[in-house]
């Protein structure tokens, strides 16, 4: 019979542990051992059942002991990789069935950042070994996560490599939901000495592998370099119409270190698949109508044929915009989809304008200026209450007016600053100069 009505809760770390308690503990001669029997786990998925028991440390033969049962359930609810966990046993003569029953945390990838005295595959295989939560990947909160930082600090002194490893959360942006584990070790340099590019390339090397030694010299960080060939390398190839090309993943080698050098010098790679150079076409425009589609042409820069240069055709979104806050439309939206013709090797945008709210001159505000300078100025400012304000004016009147009164003042040394300020009720703007 299951002893269902000695149940006592316990509840750890958001883990919900039912335990019998000694009034339940199955009745024997005084003389008699109760061993642990059969064990069974239900409810695991991510770790299997066979890792679950591991990690309890019980094994069958064992002498049954619910003291030491309490202890382990409370281990595993500190680990993080349950959000629920229960147990329940059967006395069976001499032996007792236990039935554990979890439900499993949600867990994340674990990277490893700057390692590069052990593989990936080899960190994973050991962390495994000795940890059996461990299977390449771990909860988000929960003892587990320094139960991995301490093995770690063990493999590396293996390898006669003493480091403290830390663990932060490696987001691909603020609020990624899909963020994970990076462990990464302190206390030992690991440098970039070299940057390799392979590919079938066009582009003239030399400039290339100027663009590439940025690199050199810097900390080693496998989500740096992979960072570096996603912004820089790729900037390089599609600002010269390479729109498909294809950087990466990088991979990292130990070069031969000089006798009594301290770290690890370290080789970048990337291959590259180049991909076919394109050229532009004009845009098709949809949505607000208020800039012309000749003059919305003219503002990308670009002329039809031209080389699609990604850095060239983002400044014409740029400037497009520039010319929406020119008419009080400070909050613009351009969503501009490319479309690539792989046959003609020609690319044209689908550009949807909305120019959201158009804002008006509120309030004029100069702070900090003596009244010589600020009857000055704002004799010069031309934007009267409820005109349209016209960021790129305001920009203008910093550069042309407000910067050379203060340079024929003396005020130049001091702390300046501009600010547009929107009111978004009113739909008004209030543009403020101040010295400090």
């Amino acid at each position: 019979m299951i002893l269902s009505r000695a149940l006592l809760t316990l509840l750890l770390l958001e883990t919900t542990i039912f335990i019998f308690t000694d009034a339940a503990k199955p009745q024997a001669n005084a003389s008699a051992v109760v061993k642990i029997g059969i064990m069974h786990v239900e409810g695991a998925h991510v770790i299997s059942a066979d890792r679950v028991l591991a990690a309890t440390g019980l094994k069958s033969g064992d002498r049954f002991d619910p003291d030491r049962l309490n202890v382990v359930m409370q281990k595993l609810g500190k680990s993080g990789a349950f959000s629920d966990l229960t147990y329940t046993y059967v006395p069976q003569g001499a032996v007792v069935k236990i039935d554990f029953k979890v439900e499993e945390a949600k867990f994340r990838k674990c990277l490893f950042d700057n390692f590069v005295w052990f593989s990936t595959d080899e960190i994973n295989s050991r962390l495994q070994k000795d940890l059996p939560l461990y299977v390449g990947v771990a909860p988000e909160t929960g003892d587990l996560l320094y139960d991995v930082a301490v093995d770690l600090e063990k493999l590396s002194l293996e390898k006669g490599v003493k480091v403290h490893v830390t663990r932060r959360v490696q987001q691909a942006f603020i609020g990624d939901k899909d963020w994970n584990h990076a462990y990464a070790a302190e206390g030992v340099k690991v440098e970039i000495k070299a940057v390799h590019i392979s590919g079938n390339l066009t582009v003239n090397p030399n400039e290339l592998q100027k663009e590439a030694n940025l690199l050199v010299g810097r900390e080693y960080s496998a989500f740096g370099a992979d960072l570096f060939g996603e912004k820089t390398i790729f900037s390089f190839f599609a600002d010269r119409g390479y729109l498909r090309a294809k950087v990466g993943p990088s991979a990292v080698k130990v070069l031969q270190r000089s006798e009594g050098s301290e770290g690890f010098p370290v080789e970048i790679s990337y291959p590259v698949t180049e991909g076919s150079l394109y050229r532009w076409q004009p845009a098709e425009w949809s949505g607000d109508q208020s800039i012309s589609s000749k003059d919305l042409d003219a503002l990308t820069g670009m002329k039809p044929n031209d080389v699609a240069n990604a850095k060239r055709i983002a400044d014409g979104w740029d400037a497009i915009r520039d010319a929406y806050a020119q008419k009080g439309y400070l909050a613009a939206k351009i969503s501009a989809e490319p479309v690539l013709d792989d046959t003609s090797l020609l690319v044209h945008y689908r550009v949807a304008l909305v120019p959201g709210p158009q804002y008006h001159m509120g309030s004029f505000l100069l702070i900090g200026l003596p009244p010589k300078i600020e009857e000055h100025l704002r004799t010069q400012w031309k934007l009267n209450a409820g005109d349209v304000f016209d960021a790129g004016y305001a920009k203008d009147f910093v550069k042309k007016e407000f910067l050379p009164a203060l340079q024929s003042g003396g005020f130049l040394g001091r702390k300046i600053s501009s600010q547009m300020k929107p009111n978004h009720e009113l739909q008004t703007v209030e543009f403020t100069l101040k010295v400090e």
